[in-house]
């Protein structure tokens, strides 16, 4: 049947009673323009379930990657702790040992951000407690300030950090220096040029600066 209702004339030419015009009007409303064994039905429906269908597995693979993600900063927090329970490390030391762990590097970089700014949230890692940890312990192996500044600014550690440190330290690095240069070669003075020169070779390679060496070798205070 046509999806419009027929003039009662053009029905009553095509000699219908009243009573079967009545019922054609009541059933118009079940017919559709696309019924289910047309094309453009079949087309539409096969076209939302195919969506359907796409969004299903799209939803699944966003799942399995948060779950992924979830897995990998896991795994990433817990390799961290350990590495911080054996001796402080600095954010740059520990983003380093850390990037030889994640799956895609490039790609998951973004999750060892997370972790390493959640570590620093949970007090569990410091830049300012590593460099003072580093400097005492260098201290107490007899280097000088120099070379201890060097090996910081290496470790990743801020130059203005590193001053920080050093000031708020308290260390008389001329005593120090003194205190090496006997420790390694006794009391005494140099006995000749010779015995200088070396004396000075090891104050430098320990990272003193050149003024702390000569008051440890015998020259005036500055």
């Amino acid at each position: 049947l046509p999806n419009r209702e027929l003039p009662n004339r053009e029905l009553a030419n095509q000699g219908l009673p009243e009573r079967a015009l009545r019922e054609i009007n009541e059933r118009k409303s079940i017919f559709r323009p696309e019924t289910d064994w047309s094309p453009a039905y079949k087309y539409r429906h096969t076209n939302n379930s195919k969506s359907r269908m796409n969004d299903k597995r799209s939803s699944h693979g966003d799942n399995v990657a948060s779950a992924d993600d979830s897995a990998t900063r896991a795994n990433l927090r817990i390799a961290a702790m350990n590495l911080l329970a054996r001796r402080e490390h600095s954010r740059a030391e520990l983003a380093d040992k850390l990037s030889r762990r994640l799956p895609v590097p490039g790609v998951d970089s973004r999750l060892l951000n997370e972790v390493l700014n959640r570590l620093g949230e949970d007090g569990l890692q410091c830049d300012h407690r590593f460099a003072e940890a580093f400097l005492r312990a260098r201290y107490n192996k007899g280097q000088g300030p120099r070379r201890i500044k060097q090996e910081l600014i290496h470790c990743g550690v801020a130059s203005a950090l590193v001053s920080e440190i050093f000031a708020a330290s308290g260390v008389d690095w001329y005593a120090h220096a003194r205190f090496v240069a006997e420790k390694k070669y006794g009391g005494g003075p140099p006995k000749d040029m010779r015995d200088r020169a070396r004396r000075m070779r090891f104050l430098q390679y320990r990272g003193f600066e050149a003024d702390q060496i000569s008051l440890a070798l015998g020259g005036d205070a500055p």
